[in-house]
């Protein structure tokens, strides 16, 4: 690939995916602000949303953040009540987090909101905008899974 090839593609990847993110955050920005929680906070309770009960070396490896910052993210969740700290039965060295009633909850509520606001916006796009977007995020996915 030439790179007048790859810096077309990389920057119009940056200038789409900067706008669609801006308009619609990936964590429900919404939802985030009125609980009080951070961004990083909430990046923290999508992980386990997804990956499901974690110990604190995953969270930090998926977060990019080191175990420090992990823990402090987690102090002032448990405060919250949003999770928990489970310790290993057979070593007492690891310690792993796991959403509460009240995190899956709230991260229900956050998926929700951030569909709507996504909805809202694609109120603008026509049928057929919308069918080529649906192509198109296939495609984007098929690609992009190839890469990884």
């Amino acid at each position: 690939m030439e790179n007048q090839d790859f810096d077309e593609i990389y920057n119009t990847l940056l200038s789409v995916f900067s706008s669609i993110f801006q308009a619609n955050p990936p964590v429900g920005r919404k939802a985030v602000e009125k609980s009080g929680i951070s961004k990083a906070h909430a990046q923290l309770l999508k992980c386990l949303m997804k990956a499901g009960t974690s110990t604190m070396s995953d969270l930090g490896n998926m977060l990019a953040v080191s175990k420090p910052n992990v823990t402090a993210l987690v102090d002032k969740l448990v405060e919250l009540n949003l999770v928990v700290r489970l310790l290993d039965e057979h070593d007492r060295r690891i310690v792993y987090i796991q959403l509460t009633n009240k995190g899956t909850l709230f991260m229900e509520e956050v998926i929700k909101s951030t569909k709507e606001d996504l909805k809202k916006s694609m109120q603008k796009l026509s049928e057929d905008d919308l069918q080529l977007l649906k192509v198109t995020m296939h495609n984007f996915k098929t690609i992009s899974d190839k890469m990884i």
